[in-house]
């Protein structure tokens, strides 16, 4: 018995001191723990709820909360909750994937609702405000899939109710706030008494065929009918002064609009409007803004006004039935990507151009025929890339720049002629262009990207200007100059001849150099050559031979110097005793597709997967000869290598 009372006794004293140290925690976290019933409820001192535990149907907020946190009965699976008249704010998200609530009422004393409060709400169907005035945030009842009616006391100053709209009560007029996505009506005509639509008003009203709208309106807000997919048809008074980003986004019905004549700017309202073919735009608009009919894909025709001096960012990206398209005189700036994915056949840009953004008509594969204005003096990366059916194309005389992968996949192009004042080309230009037959370089380039005609397999001649002091051509062949020595940069895979002499002013050979020469069959270099780039001999596959010097000091490995070289049986390399040579096997982070073998004398080591540029030096030890081996992990081509040590 005495046993019994000691273990009583002491398990007491361990939950006094327990609870102690629970409420000494509580205090430095400035958190109460509701007691009995209510110790579902998680409410900090200051009122604010920050955590619900419980799992009741019926949920009844303790009196004395004063705010419901953001996102705090995320996911619960109640069908009703009450709030008290304590709570005088709702935080964001406060009722996420609340999936069974059906209704809910906004208590007098709220005077602040956060943004996005129902998402996911699947089964709300109506809210009601008491004589509240609340701020509303963004969106706070948009994301309600079923939601049919919101409710608004008589009494409210602030806030009412037609009809289940809930309206917002202003000096100049009313402002719509939210139509009930569930409601049934396919054609609903705005009050009079409405100045402005606000934010995602409309969000996601599928049932709505036609909103009629007064003349008094002057504000369309962000995203107001974003979603609306059967709207067909919206008439916007020339009241409206404004409109916010993405106010008819992926209005997939909608085939026709006339834009207000008090607009300036076209932002992106339209964007994934996939039905419309007809849009009127009025003179006095300044820009067609980024996004602005990006992927209209039913938009065959649209005329600009002379008004426009600028066509923004993916303007017009995959417009896939736009084939023609003036540009006004008064335009001076193409954005990035503006008419990139456009079936336009022909275009002409007008001498006010004086900036042409990035791939600004990238994947225009229709394109045949364009023309470029004198007044720009750059074309961007990628601004003509993968425009397969451009056959010429004439660089302005003033261009100093082309940049990145400008006509790569313009397989078409058969000739191109660089100007005077061009100094610099980016990497990869003319990749891929498949019947490029012919290059004329300027005595005013510095500098070649690299790359710059891989893929061109059928081209034939390289002509560079003899008074350029960087850059040269020998029997069609592209050298860059350097103090010591010649590099070659790029040999014709359509050159005739099937045996190539290197020059012995050459010290190095580029990456790329020879790739998909297909005729060479036989390779000689000269002495001075110390590197080999990546893919310098790729996809030669008629070469058979081929001796590298004693001065070879490094060979690139990426994808194999030699890779598709079918028939290349032995790589000789001479080396003296003592002397090294490095393999270096670029392999990206992460990457499983480059991990090359290398054995020497019966000896293997495998380069490490996550490095980016591993190294393997062979050193000569014995007088004879030995077999270097190079096999992708991934691939069955495998290089040879025949070392002789003298």
């Amino acid at each position: 018995m005495k046993k019994k009372r000691k273990q009583f006794l002491f398990t007491m004293v361990v939950l006094t001191f327990g609870i102690a140290a629970i409420n000494g925690w509580l205090k430095e976290t400035n958190v109460t723990i509701v007691s009995a019933a209510k110790s579902d409820f998680v409410i900090d001192k200051k009122g604010v709820l920050t955590e619900y535990y419980g799992t009741d149907e019926n949920v009844v907020i303790p009196d004395g909360v004063t705010e419901i946190g953001d996102y705090v009965f995320s996911g619960k699976d109640f069908s009703s909750i009450l709030l008290p008249d304590s709570v005088t704010r709702i935080g964001d998200g406060a009722f996420t994937r609340c999936q069974n609530l059906t209704s809910i009422r906004i208590p007098e004393n709220v005077t602040e609702i956060g943004t996005v409060v129902f998402p996911e709400c699947e089964s709300l169907k109506r809210i009601e405000f008491s004589s509240c005035t609340p701020t509303i945030g963004e969106a706070a009842f948009s994301y309600c899939p079923v939601l049919e009616e919101i409710v608004v006391e008589s009494d409210n100053e602030k806030y009412e109710s037609k009809e289940g709209v809930l309206f917002e009560k202003t000096a100049k007029g009313l402002h719509l706030l939210t139509y009930p996505r569930n409601k049934k009506d396919t054609i609903y005509e705005v009050p009079t008494q409405v100045v402005a639509i606000k934010e995602y008003a409309f969000f996601g009203c599928s049932y709505l065929s036609n909103v009629i709208m007064p003349e008094n309106i002057t504000e369309i807000g962000r995203s107001a009918f974003e979603d609306c997919i059967n709207i067909t048809e919206l008439i916007i008074p020339d009241s409206v002064t404004a409109i916010g980003e993405m106010a008819f986004r992926y209005c997939s019905s909608l085939s026709k609009i006339t834009i207000p004549k008090n607009i300036e700017e076209i932002s992106s309202w339209f964007l994934h409007c996939k039905n419309l073919k007809e849009i009127i735009i009025p003179d006095g608009v300044k820009k067609i803004g980024d996004s602005a009919f990006g992927n209209c894909t039913g938009l065959s025709e649209i005329v600009l006004p002379d008004t426009v001096t600028e066509i923004g960012e993916s303007a017009f990206y995959e417009c896939t039935s736009l084939t023609n398209i003036q540009i006004p005189d008064t335009v001076t700036e193409i954005g990035e990507f503006a008419f990139s994915g456009c079936e336009l056949t022909a275009i002409t840009i007008p001498d006010s151009v004086i900036r042409i953004g990035d791939s600004a008509f990238s994947g225009c594969s229709s394109l045949t025929e364009i023309v470029l204005p004198d007044t720009i003096t750059e074309i961007g990366d990628s601004t003509f890339g993968n425009c397969s059916n451009i056959k010429e194309i004439i660089i302005p005389e003033n261009v100093i720049t082309i940049g990145w992968n400008v006509f790569s996949g313009c397989s078409s192009l058969t000739e191109i002629v660089i100007p005077n004042k061009v100094t610099t080309i980016g990497v990869g230009a003319f990749y891929n262009c498949k019947n490029l037959l012919s290059v004329t370089i300027s005595d005013a380039v510095e500098e070649l990207g690299q790359d710059l005609f891989s893929g061109c397999s059928s081209l034939e001649k390289i002509i560079v200007d003899s008074n350029n002091e960087n850059y040269e051509a020998k029997e069609n062949v592209l050298f860059k100059k350097e103090d010591s020595g010649l590099k070659l940069v790029a040999y014709p895979p359509k050159r005739k001849g099937k045996k190539y002499n290197i020059p012995e002013e050459v010290v190095s050979i580029e990456s790329n150099a020879f790739k998909d020469c297909k005729k060479l069959e036989k390779i000689v270099l000269s002495d001075n050559i110390t590197t080999i780039g990546y893919n310098a001999f790729s996809n030669c596959k008629k070469l058979i031979d081929i001796t590298l010097p004693s001065s070879m000091t490094e060979i690139i490995y990426y994808e194999g110097a030699f890779y598709g070289g079918k028939n290349l049986k032995n790589l000789n390399i001479t080396m003296k005793k003592g002397e090294k040579i490095s393999f270096a096997v670029e392999l990206g982070e992460g990457s499983k597709l480059y991990r090359p073998t290398i054995t020497y004398k019966n000896e293997k080591r495998i380069a490490r997967q996550g490095d980016i540029l591993k190294k393997e030096t062979i050193t000569a030890k014995k007088k004879g000869k030995a077999k270097i081996v190079f096999k992708c992990g991934d691939s069955k081509t495998k290089t040879v290598v025949t070392l002789t040590i003298k």
